[in-house]
């Protein structure tokens, strides 16, 4: 059973800056004389958001947290890969060890930000479109890390990441899941059967946009009690779904602008069908000022102040600007004052009375 943490099923992705294939959103400062441990989600099939963030300055890392040096920690397993070991220690990544990590949050001074991406092989697994799930409820040794050396925790959410690639999702129990655990817990990462949009592993054309959160600020404990670790890994996953729900846009949302990109070259908001209001938005606002102010006037006034503002003069014109501010007309209803059954009543009344002295009448009346 996964230690699985839905944040929501529903497609969402972040678009709060920018429109291009990758994007790094900035909600708070981090200081340069703090150290940090970032951790990315969700993992999808190859972390894109997090190598093209962190370990490139194609989204301007650099630029948008001055004095800061991004650290990505990879699986440890890579390694000892041959030729491939060469490639991601060109490209400056780090095993995801505690040595590793120790060396970077204690010898090589401050303002290091070390990023993890947590859920690991199990997350990759439950990527697909349209989920944003991820594994993170039993998974404390990152908080145990900050606990030991005073890093600050700093949530990151990369929305697109799970829409790259489609993979087959194998459910528990299964044949093929019980074959893809049993090689990731020899292997230590999970063989995803996926296929991307060209040549199988070529991801599909979907922008991610990675937004970083609000550092949260731990302490320096060298032995963290047990109640500590679960302290601050609440208020890390609090932080995440709060970042979560701040920044999420509905995937459709996203299709309308990427299909509007397409057809028309640009994403401004495009002009509505029809023809275009005769009054000018400043006309409109004198109208609905003068039709709160006085209640009473009419459209054959609202006509003449219309003309001497140099707008057009049409009743219908004028009635559908005000209608449109929520401002309607009201005529009386014609309804007679007295009804047959109130005439009756008052004749009845009259004949009651009819032989009553005057100085009866007075006082009835």
């Amino acid at each position: 059973m996964l230690d699985c943490h839905i944040l929501g099923r529903a497609r969402a992705h972040g678009i709060e800056e920018g429109s291009g294939d990758g994007d790094l959103v900035k909600t708070a400062e981090l200081s340069p004389n703090k150290n940090y441990i970032l951790g990315c989600h969700p993992h999808g099939i190859m972390s894109a958001g997090a190598f093209t963030c962190f370990s490139t300055e194609s989204c301007g890392f650099a630029e948008a947290f001055p004095g800061v040096r991004s650290s990505l920690a990879i699986l440890a397993g890579l390694f000892r890969i041959p030729l491939f070991r060469e490639y991601i220690m060109c490209a400056g990544l780090y095993p995801v060890s505690k040595r590793s990590l120790a060396h970077l949050l204690s010898k090589s001074g401050k303002g290091n930000a070390v990023v993890i991406v947590i859920g690991g092989a199990a997350e990759s697994l439950a990527s697909s479109p349209g989920a944003n799930t991820v594994v993170l409820k039993q998974r404390k040794g990152f908080v145990r890390m900050a606990l030991e050396f005073g890093a600050d925790l700093v949530p990151v959410y990369s929305f697109g990441e799970n829409e790259l690639f489609k993979q087959v999702i194998f459910s528990e129990g299964t044949l093929g899941r019980r074959l893809q655990d049993l090689f990731k817990k020899i292997m230590g990462f999970a063989p995803c059967l996926f296929i991307g949009e060209r040549m199988a592993f070529l991801p599909y054309r979907t922008p991610v946009t990675t937004v970083v959160g609000s550092p949260i600020s731990v302490p320096k404990r060298v032995t963290a009690t047990e109640e500590e670790v679960d302290h601050y890994h609440r208020l890390y996953m609090e932080g995440l779904s709060k970042l979560f729900r701040e920044h999420k846009v509905p995937m459709s949302t996203v299709a309308s602008i990427i299909h509007k990109w397409k057809k028309f070259g640009n994403t401004r908001t495009l002009p509505r069908a029809g023809r275009p209001s005769k009054l000018s938005d400043r006309g409109k606002r004198a109208l609905v000022r003068e039709v709160t102010k006085n209640p009473m006037v009419t459209l054959s006034e609202l006509q003449r102040t219309s003309v001497e503002r140099g707008e057009p003069s049409r009743r219908t014109t004028i009635s559908a600007a005000i209608h449109q501010s929520g401002l309607y007309g009201r005529v009386a209803r014609q309804k007679p004052l007295l009804s047959q059954r109130h005439m009756a009543a008052r004749l009845e009344f009259a004949k009651m009375h009819l032989k009553d002295s005057q100085t009866t009448r007075n006082q009835i009346l």
